[in-house]
């Protein structure tokens, strides 16, 4: 992964850890509802990754950069609509929980290709 990417990664979690705190004390590490932000990026960033190696013929290592900053994007956005909508809870433990979740799918996936 190249400086950029790391970067980038760095300033979206130190930008969601302070803020989103706002779920607080109820806002537990190992709910379901984090178990689902972990599955469901593993499965974004899996098949984005899968997507990006076989259909765009791109090496497997930036495959999996794709796939990982597609899913922390798509991660960033909905927290971010939770947190301006109020529909939901922002929350940065779901952030972090998405984060890992795509990390796993990206580096399963390059391990198999």
């Amino acid at each position: 992964m190249s400086w950029v990417y790391r970067l980038f990664t760095i300033v979206l979690i130190i930008l969601f850890l302070a803020p989103l705190s706002i779920a607080g004390e109820k806002d537990s590490w190992f709910s379901k509802d984090k178990y689902q932000h972990f599955a469901l990026s593993v499965c974004y960033s899996a098949g984005t990754t899968i997507i990006a190696h076989r259909h765009f013929e791109m090496n497997k290592s930036k495959a999996s950069v794709i796939g990982f900053g597609i899913t922390v994007s798509l991660g960033t956005v909905k927290e971010g609509i939770d947190y301006t909508s109020r529909k939901g809870t922002p929350s940065s433990k779901d952030f972090l929980w998405d984060i890992a979740g795509a990390l796993v799918g990206a580096l399963a996936v390059k391990l198999t290709l």
